[in-house]
């Protein structure tokens, strides 16, 4: 089973904007293809995909009220508006709103994949409750702009990031709607500057490779640990996708030492199993991690302690993509004051979720993996209840030291927050002595394109 994260749009939703606020134009579909495809197609695809999509709610959504919504009056509507709808992008948000109004960051539509992913040339994180840019390609649309890391981001396309809506913007820009221009406001060290920025499209080839690089990177080093000195040990764990085998091997490096300075910056999560297994090494006590509630009924969560268990101080570094199973972690490690916390509010995504595979074949859809033109939803199969008896869910992990790299740091590219971290287990590194480990590894912006992972029936 998968702790998923999803990204909330709501703020969109509450604020009054439309799906067409933030993207003017669809520059894929709606310049490439959508001129040349036959509406009546285009109406045919999207009525099969709407009840595809309606069905799987009806059949896995873990609330089986809606969360107070009216299923069957929200299908309707939007089976009014597709037959009224021409393009394969207006269709594609239609759906899109289907879903957004369930209020849930993991019940999310993914379009018939493009033939082309969207690359701006830059990266963008939410530090606080501001959005910061953390890496350029120099040779991009973005570098050839002057964007650089450190700027801070004021508005894309006219949408003020912030906690609230960061993901929706991600959503919008890289999976939904994907734009030939972005026109980006940011503060810069010497005020503020408006600036261009032109996407290029990547090959199906091109995508293919990088997606292969990345799954390589990450099951080659799922974490690293180095030593700071005879007492204490720093580690980073990169996701929560690996066996217990993994677990095993990290935590047999920290044998032995004092200290543990765990960091779980950038960890987007992974397996409900490996967050409960590494919980285990920490106590020597079963541990009550909170209930999960689903619409079979309630199921408490419990963390086995570990023969042998890690008994020295701890202190977990979180930032803004920590989420889901690194969230539970943390969190539970605050509860039993078991150590502490520090870095930025995690992401705020907790939810237990799949994604289904679905395939449009002659006005009808189904599951099917063998067809070209698929389209998927992630959709929450459980909620989680902590041991508190809070929810983290669009709330997320307070750290109990709030930290995080500053627009020089993100600049010069050193790593205030692991120092401070060192810190505060006694060792005095300086931030560019620690930027050496390279444990702050912002997300790329392949990240914000990736599909879903995982199937309801397998979790």
């Amino acid at each position: 089973m998968f702790y998923q994260p999803r990204r909330l749009l709501i703020a969109f939703l509450l604020a009054g904007f439309s799906l067409s606020t933030l993207c003017s134009v669809n520059a894929q579909d709606g310049k490439q293809y959508d001129k040349k495809s036959d509406p009546k197609v285009n109406r045919r695809d999207g009525l099969a995909m709407l009840k595809a999509i309606n069905d799987i709610v009806k059949r896995y959504y873990f609330d089986p009220d809606f969360r107070g919504l009216n299923l069957s009056e929200k299908y309707i509507a939007a089976e009014q508006l597709i037959k009224q709808q021409d393009y394969r992008w207006q269709i594609h948000r239609t759906i899109a709103q289907f879903l957004l109004d369930f209020n849930d960051s993991h019940t999310v539509f993914f379009p018939p994949d493009r033939l082309f992913r969207v690359e701006y040339g830059f990266s963008m994180m939410i530090i606080g409750e501001n959005c910061f840019v953390t890496a350029v390609t120099k040779q991009s649309g973005a570098g050839t702009s002057g964007l650089a890391a450190g700027d801070r981001i004021e508005s894309i396309n006219g949408i003020s990031p912030n906690r609230s809506n960061f993901w929706a913007i991600n959503y919008l820009i890289y999976t939904l709607d994907p734009q030939e221009n972005l026109t980006i406001k940011v503060e810069k060290a010497d005020g503020k500057k408006s600036i261009d920025v032109k996407a290029k499209f990547l090959s199906p080839e091109e995508r293919k490779a990088e997606r292969q690089k990345r799954k390589k990177e990450e099951e080659a080093k799922p974490y690293t640990c180095r030593t700071l000195t005879p007492e204490v040990i720093t580690c980073k764990l990169r996701t929560f996708v690996v066996e217990k085998e993994v677990v095993d091997k990290m935590m047999k490096e920290v044998a032995g030492y004092k200290k543990l300075v765990f960091d779980l910056r950038g960890n987007g999560g992974g397996y409900v199993a490996t967050e409960q297994y590494l919980t285990g090494y920490f106590f020597d006590r079963k541990v009550k991690v909170g209930t999960e509630v689903k619409r079979d009924g309630k199921k408490e969560r419990f963390a086995a302690p570990i023969e042998n268990p890690f008994a020295g101080e701890l202190l977990v570094v979180i930032d803004s993509q920590s989420a889901s199973a690194s969230e539970v972690f943390s969190r539970t490690i605050q509860i039993e004051n078991r150590g502490k916390v520090l870095g930025d509010t995690s992401m705020g995504a907790v939810m237990t979720s799949g994604g289904i595979w679905m395939s449009l074949d002659a006005g009808t859809a189904s599951i099917d993996f063998i067809a070209t033109r698929n389209f998927s939803v992630n959709i929450t199969i459980g909620d989680l209840i902590m041991s508190d008896g809070n929810r983290l869910e669009g709330i997320g992990v307070t750290p109990d030291h709030l930290v995080g790299p500053t627009p020089a740091a993100l600049a010069m590219r050193t790593d205030p927050v692991l120092a401070f971290a060192a810190s505060l287990a006694g060792v005095a590194i300086t931030p560019e002595k620690a930027a050496e480990l390279n444990f702050f590894i912002p997300k790329g912006e392949e990240e914000s394109d990736k599909e879903t992972e995982g199937s309801v029936a397998g979790s």
